[in-house]
């Protein structure tokens, strides 16, 4: 399933790499180089029946991949490193220990926020790669959104999704 999946993107040449991992909890990964692990809790979410829904969440890991969203995540991380001393010697927040906190809170934090609205969006656009590469490959789009609903109702609380969530 994922290597038809994966001759349908826009980086078919890649050495596409599938594994699952034996865990319960509910999770996927990609990896640089075009790795993809799923954990074995989302294998048994997922319709044994059908490869829609199996389909569906490799599609979204391998987006990732083809859009070298980890690349991105790694450089920002990089930029932050190199850039944060220089970013903080041009902030004025006045003196005390009121202005060492918070000039320590935005060494600390401040990147961390920038870059959760990011990989928000790198996750939109993985759901909207996913449904192009699930349609390329003959499947139902839709097996995407039956993925996200099993999910849901499980809760953000149930024990296998806490690390998905985190």
């Amino acid at each position: 399933v994922g290597r038809w999946l994966a001759s349908h993107t826009a980086r078919p040449e890649l050495p596409w790499t599938f594994g699952v991992i034996d865990t319960p909890e509910i999770n996927a990964f990609a990896a640089p180089g075009g790795y993809v692990l799923v954990t074995r809790g989302i294998y048994e979410l997922v319709d044994a029946n059908d490869d829609g829904e199996l389909a569906a969440v490799l599609a979204h890991e391998l987006s990732h991949v083809v859009q070298r969203d980890h690349y991105e995540v790694i450089h920002k991380q990089q930029m932050q490193t190199y850039g944060k001393d220089a970013a903080l010697s041009h902030v004025s927040v006045g003196g005390g220990v009121v202005g060492s906190m918070t000039k320590d809170y935005l060494a600390k934090n401040g990147a961390a926020v920038m870059l959760t609205s990011l990989d928000r969006g790198a996750e939109y656009r993985s759901d909207e790669a996913a449904e192009v590469y699930l349609a390329r490959s003959g499947f139902d789009p839709m097996s995407l959104y039956a993925v996200l609903q099993q999910m849901a109702a499980l809760g953000s609380r149930a024990p296998g999704l806490e690390q998905l969530f985190r």
